[in-house]
């Protein structure tokens, strides 16, 4: 079985800066492609962890003294989806007509007015805050979609507005292009930042076969 993950990234209002854009995942991903296979969650884990020193280490650099960032992001494996995220950015699946969060939100439950501060994110040295990022093992199936959004989206939409664009029949570029443009076309308050992924699965047993033994 051949397994494609197509995607459309879309940003705006990117206010970080420059240097800051590229975190080192990319490097921790080429080192670490064994433990993925193996031990995802922990792959996962210490992902988070790397990613959360680099920011550290460029607040201290730069000399900020209160940097931070949520975050969201997904591992595929042969047969389950790796989900993983601090903060309140948000990942969703549509799934044979189910739509559904299935992302933890790390906000204060308690508080009754305005925007609940954020328990978990990316920023804080582990001698201050413990990071737990919110991991979790989901099957997944042909032709799944899996939206990842900073609170850009989610505070100018509603669930069931996003449910509604996600169930669209058009292409996840169009189904992308279509949350911007409702987020824009309210106001657009916050950064806003969406990512939207689709599974397709082929079987190609022959092919498969073929290239194992060229291996």
């Amino acid at each position: 079985m051949k397994r494609n993950i197509s995607g459309v990234p879309l940003h705006w209002k990117d206010k970080k800066p420059p240097e800051m854009r590229e975190f080192p995942a990319e490097h921790f991903y080429r080192e670490n492609k064994g433990m993925l296979r193996k031990a995802p969650e922990l792959f996962l884990t210490e992902a988070c962890k790397n990613m959360n020193q680099a920011v550290c280490d460029y607040g201290r650099e730069q000399r900020i003294s209160a940097m931070g960032t949520t975050m969201a992001m997904i591992a595929f494996g042969k047969k389950e989806a790796y989900i993983c995220n601090l903060g309140d950015s948000r990942i969703y699946r549509f799934s044979k007509g189910d739509f559904s969060q299935i992302s933890s939100d790390h906000v204060l439950k308690s508080c009754r007015f305005g925007k609940a501060p954020l328990t978990q994110f990316l920023g804080v040295e582990e001698t201050e805050m413990k990071l737990e990022p919110a991991i979790a093992a989901i099957p997944y199936q042909d032709r799944d979609r899996y939206l990842l959004c900073s609170d850009g989206v989610t505070d100018m939409l509603s669930d069931r507005e996003i449910e509604e664009i996600m169930k669209l029949e058009d292409s996840i570029r169009d189904i992308a292009h279509a949350l911007l443009t409702r987020v824009l076309d309210k106001g657009a308050r916050d950064n806003t930042t969406i990512i939207l992924c689709e599974v397709r699965t082929e079987n190609r047993p022959f092919k498969t076969w073929l290239l194992q033994k060229k291996g």
